[in-house]
């Protein structure tokens, strides 16, 4: 009875450890090598494509909660609600009253920082509420406090599992 107990919560202990992202284990790449979030903006921010659709085309970026987050070398008429479409749409757990765009000023190399509410545009219908893209924008999909909770409770768990998992192993007062 006790080693098939101790052999499920093994399954459950390699379960949780399986289930849990491991940041550790991700690649990282020198700061040198990841492009910068906000690159010389200038004629040549603007990059011409002869064999893909006419126009030029200038590149951005999506982060947080959509399906493809990354950098998009999009037409440079794109708007905000044209990048979330291209990035697969947003998640289940994207906020999407809180988008923000981060946009650079090439004079003053400030950036700043304009929200953007794609709830209520889908509500009204209002394009006055989508602002349009400039080269080496990024776009963030915040996510909701249930995504953080949940991933929070996600770890706790996991860790639960380790510690008793030890503690009917190797400790021997524990085991009776």
């Amino acid at each position: 009875m006790k080693n098939a107990f101790i052999i499920g919560l093994a399954a459950c202990l390699i379960l949780h450890l399986w289930m849990l992202p491991v940041a550790a284990q991700l690649p990282t790449l020198p700061k040198s090598s990841v492009p910068s979030a906000s690159p010389s903006l200038g004629a040549s921010a603007y990059v011409y494509d002869p064999i893909g659709s006419p126009g030029l085309k200038i590149e951005v970026y999506i982060w947080g909660q959509v399906k493809r987050p990354g950098l998009y070398i999009v037409p440079d008429n794109t708007n905000v609600l044209s990048l979330i479409s291209l990035a697969g749409g947003p998640d289940e757990n994207a906020k999407l009253n809180r988008v923000r765009l981060v946009r650079s000023n090439p004079e003053t190399k400030q950036q700043h920082v304009i929200n953007v509410d794609v709830a209520r545009y889908l509500e009204t219908g209002d394009m006055n509420e989508i602002p349009g893209l400039l080269p080496g924008d990024t776009v963030v999909v915040s996510g909701t406090v249930f995504k953080a909770f949940s991933k929070s409770v996600t770890f706790i768990s996991g860790i639960a599992t380790i510690a008793a998992a030890y503690f009917l192993i190797f400790d021997p007062n524990y085991r009776r």
